[in-house]
């Protein structure tokens, strides 16, 4: 019987989190993990495309590249109480991972596919989500209790 040790905590998950964005060079720190705050000028920029007040030229120049608006389901239940088709904001085809909902993203991901590990746990978040960047669930999985007990 496989041993479940549980996953990283969110304080050894929010010190993770600090070291990957502190191997980053300066200019790719900002956007490398969107911030709630972030994401509601993003929603802004792309629900008023004409209202200049949201942040700068770039950064508006940089959401209309990247970014869409689509209709979209709950799918898995991932986030609880959304209503069952409404606006999201996508990159790729899949729904932005906010900064503060990735820990509870890749805890249920990486349990979905049993601790089997970086490229399984990136499978599972990518059916749904983007912007959770590999080095990042890298590490989560590096400290996971449970993987770091299965490898002993």
């Amino acid at each position: 019987m496989r041993l479940d040790l549980g996953v990283p905590t969110r304080e050894e998950f929010a010190a993770l989190e600090e070291q990957y964005l502190e191997s980053l060079d300066y200019r790719k720190k900002k956007k490398a993990l969107i911030s709630q705050a972030m994401f509601d000028n993003i929603w802004l920029a792309l629900h008023c495309p004409d209202d200049v007040s949201i942040e700068t030229p770039q950064f508006r120049w940089w959401v209309r590249k990247m970014f869409v608006l689509k209709a979209q389901g709950l799918q898995d239940g991932y986030l609880a109480g959304l209503a069952s088709a409404e606006l999201a904001v996508v990159h790729n085809g899949k729904r932005v991972a906010v900064r503060e909902q990735i820990y509870d993203i890749l805890c249920i991901c990486h349990q979905r596919v049993k601790h089997s590990g970086r490229d399984k746990t990136s499978a599972e978040i990518r059916k749904t989500f983007d912007w959770i960047p590999k080095d990042l669930v890298s590490l989560f999985v590096k400290h996971c209790p449970t993987c770091m007990h299965k490898k002993t």
